[in-house]
């Protein structure tokens, strides 16, 4: 019987840090809030104060606290310092005459918002404590990312490959390669730039295409070599549509970047309010679908990644059952190269687990009978088993499957007839690009497997690896969907509190 497992506790730790970290960020803020700082750059040379004038146009609303004169790199800037009397918009202006002829006049549009009297600055985008951000988000990123691989490892550690190992997978690639982004523009850009309020959001408009930008070069990496492994599989197998997804993904990868940065170039307008508007939304558009593809392409690494893993984990030699995954057979009834594959496999598993710990393993070889096929999959790997010298007693068939669903839940079922019901250790055989896929129908069903990876050749794994890829798209579509839409929504979003 299944036990409904709690939320696991390092999630509260980290909900409850992100938390900690926003408020304590936002009582920052809103303790600095009621003060506004206004610094104006005068020249070179010391500024006579006697001829600046500093007025307020509504008193009532911000009052002056004090002026002074600072000097940064040779510069000389006039500071004000301004505090919150009551909720309200007002305007406060600087004018500085050096001489008849040089005149100096800025002015900043100052808002009182009725809670807190926090003071915003609407023409600069900036308030008291905005500094605070930058670190904070970066915090934040870090420590998601921490948390999130820290699980991402504890899943590989208990072979739990499944649709969320891929999400965490992709999330921490995302976050990864984002902090990458933002502290290689710390450094490139300066602190002072990149901390405020208006270049953080305009840095998180952008991040979809910097994104991208930054990580094309492993994505042309892998479409040429996809492609190269079509051509090679064309060569070998014929011309067929399916033989051609690897042809066909690098062209939708690599065009659709070269597409997307072609839509996102700007504008070549002249200033009127038509082609503004035009570019405003070209450049909306863009920023969500270069989030999409973002997205993307996150699940498309972080599936390879966890494909590759899941191929590579070590299962313990500890096994009651090996069920060996069917798939075509020969027209006299013995099993493809691909099937042999498989059962071989299973054979060298159950020999050094026998040779190991002296424990023999039951096998079950998973797999109906087609319509153009002599016997059933199973009947076939049975006649292989026992043609290898395994006992008829350790072989337990289920041959009413159709699919590779079916193999595992129909298999499952036997096992749990043939074993009495008793909790036993199971792995599955199946070719290496379908092992990820075994996993997460294996965890569908409820039943806790490992899988044992067959190699295949090197040609077809690629082309059979981006037909699993679209399988695993496709059955988790709405999910994708969904998330997708929100993304390029939140980052639309951004992009019109950037414009307006």
């Amino acid at each position: 019987m299944k036990t409904k497992k709690g939320f696991p506790k390092r999630y509260i730790i980290l909900f409850s840090l992100i938390a900690a970290i926003l408020l304590g960020s936002l009582a920052y803020i809103l303790a600095t809030g009621s003060t506004f700082t206004v610094r104006e750059l005068i020249g070179t040379d010391p500024p006579d104060m006697s001829k600046c004038e500093i007025t307020v146009d509504d008193p009532g609303v911000v009052r002056i606290v004090s002026t002074d004169v600072e000097v940064d790199n040779d510069f000389y800037y006039v500071v004000v310092k301004t505090e919150a009397v009551k909720p309200g918009n007002t305007r406060l202006h600087i004018r500085y005459t050096l001489d008849e002829s040089t005149k100096y006049e800025s002015e900043a549009n100052l808002v009182v918002s009725p809670l807190f009297h926090f003071v915003y600055d609407t023409q600069g985008e900036s308030f008291t404590g905005e500094w605070i951000l930058y670190p904070t988000m970066l915090l934040l990123f870090s420590l998601t990312l921490g948390f999130f691989l820290f699980s991402f490892i504890e899943q590989l550690r208990k072979a739990q490959y499944s649709y969320s190992t891929v999400a965490l997978g992709g999330v921490i690639i995302f976050l990864a390669i984002s902090l990458i982004i933002w502290i290689s523009e710390l450094f490139l850009y300066g602190f002072s730039t990149m901390s405020t309020f208006y270049g953080l959001r305009l840095n998180m408009a952008f991040l979809g295409s910097m994104f991208a930008s930054l990580t094309f070069p492993v994505l042309l990496v892998l479409s040429i070599a996809v492609s190269i492994s079509n051509i090679v599989l064309v060569f070998k197998e014929g011309l067929r549509p399916v033989n051609l997804l690897g042809i066909i993904l690098g062209i939708a990868v690599v065009g659709g970047f070269f597409a997307l940065n072609s839509f996102s170039s700007d504008f070549a307008g002249e200033g009127g309010s038509e082609e503004w508007l035009v570019f405003q939304i070209q450049s909306i558009v863009s920023t969500g679908l270069f989030v999409v593809f973002s997205y993307f392409e996150c699940m498309l690494l972080s599936t390879i990644i966890c494909a590759i893993l899941a191929t590579k984990h070590k299962v313990p030699y500890d096994r009651d059952y090996l069920i060996i995954l069917g798939c075509a057979i020969r027209k006299d009834g013995t099993p493809t190269p691909i099937l042999k594959g498989r059962i071989d496999r299973a054979l060298e598993f159950e020999q050094n687990q026998f040779a190991a710990t002296g424990r023999h393993a039951c096998f079950v070889p998973s797999g109906g009978q087609g319509s153009d096929e002599v016997v059933s999959e199973a009947e076939c790997m049975k006649r292989y088993l026992l043609s290898y010298g395994v006992p008829e007693e350790r072989i337990v068939m289920e041959d009413k499957s159709v699919n590779t669903y079916q193999n595992m839940a129909f298999s499952h079922r036997v096992i749990q007839a043939h074993s009495g019901g008793r909790d036993v250790n199971i792995a599955f055989s199946t070719t290496n690009y379908h092992v990820f896929r075994g996993y997460t129908l294996a965890k569908k069903i409820g039943m806790k497997a490992q899988g044992l990876s067959a190699r295949t050749k090197l040609y077809f794994y690629p082309n059979a690896f981006v037909r699993e890829f679209i399988g695993l798209l496709y059955e988790q579509r709405y999910r994708h969907i969904v998330a997708m839409a929100i993304l390029a929504n939140v980052f639309a979003f951004v992009m019109l509190t950037v414009f307006y």
